[in-house]
């Protein structure tokens, strides 16, 4: 089967949750047999040489922020996401219709709510999963609780009613909706009917060893009380008996940075914004 894989941004070099997400799901894909076709923004100069030992073929378009402004604009204005404006290009468009045509998938995934919006416009809904990740409209609820009043907390409360009607609409008109995290498909089905969400969480990757010079490395951790927390390593130039201090130099994502515990690895750590480690802690 080909699967036509719909993404807001390159997914390499590996450097976010989200591409790694999105990768991992590719591989998973891959290992079953199925043809990859990959449909993405991109942004500098993608690396096209790792991308193409994961997708078989790789179609690109540069995004342009100027038009990302006005359909920003034009999307919020017509009742509809204003990220999903942000990322909306009739160049990305007219590409998918060509993909459509020349590789005809079978399947379409729509990373994030954003590349939604190409789907319907072709009208290959039914051939097609979205994989959400996360209820944004969650998200930006939480975050509409700070005091003080702004111009980013006016845009972000307009924001969340529209990606809450929206989502809904997704999940009405898509066959399969993935998220990951059990709370967020509780937050999107409370009061309505939940037949096409599917729980598809993150997991943990580990390493016998850190080997001895790499730039960034990024695994996912799940934990049930923290869902889809993301954590990243960096290993810095420090001398050979540093090794655990080396270790220590853990970036956030989201939430709780974690090391999974596997041989010498193995201790979960608490960090401030300057990177320096605090305490070990263990998970709940």
């Amino acid at each position: 089967m080909k699967y036509c894989i719909l993404t807001p941004r390159f997914p390499f070099p590996e450097n976010g949750g989200d591409v790694l997400r999105i990768n991992n799901i590719a591989k998973y894909l891959k290992s079953a047999g199925h043809e990859l076709v990959l449909v993405s923004f991109c942004e500098g100069n993608p690396d096209m040489a790792a991308a193409k030992t994961l997708y078989d073929k790789i179609y690109v378009v540069k995004r342009k922020k100027t038009n990302s402004m006005l359909y920003s604009l034009g999307y919020m204005l017509s009742g509809r996401p204003i990220q999903c404006g942000y990322y909306y290009s009739r160049e990305y468009s007219k590409l998918l219709g060509m993909v459509i045509s020349k590789e005809k998938p079978d399947r379409f995934v729509s990373h994030l709510l954003r590349m939604v919006p190409y789907l319907t416009r072709h009208g290959v809904e039914s051939q097609s999963i979205v994989e959400m990740t996360d209820a944004l409209s969650k998200t930006y609820t939480l975050s509409s609780g700070f005091k003080g009043m702004s111009l980013k907390k006016v845009i972000y409360a307009i924001e969340r009613k529209l990606i809450r009607r929206y989502e809904h609409f997704v999940m009405n008109k898509f066959p399969k909706v993935v998220l990951v995290s059990q709370a967020d498909i509780d937050y999107l089905s409370a009061g309505g009917d939940k037949h096409s969400l599917a729980l598809y969480t993150n997991g943990v990757e580990c390493m016998d060893e850190i080997p001895d010079s790499y730039d960034l490395l990024c695994r996912q951790y799940a934990n049930p009380a923290e869902p889809g927390c993301g954590v990243a390593f960096r290993k810095r130039h420090l001398p050979a008996d540093s090794e655990e201090e080396a270790r220590s130099q853990i970036l956030y994502r989201r939430g709780r940075a974690a090391e999974k515990h596997h041989g010498a690895v193995g201790k979960i750590w608490e960090y401030r914004s300057d990177g320096i480690c605090r305490r070990p802690f263990r998970c709940r």
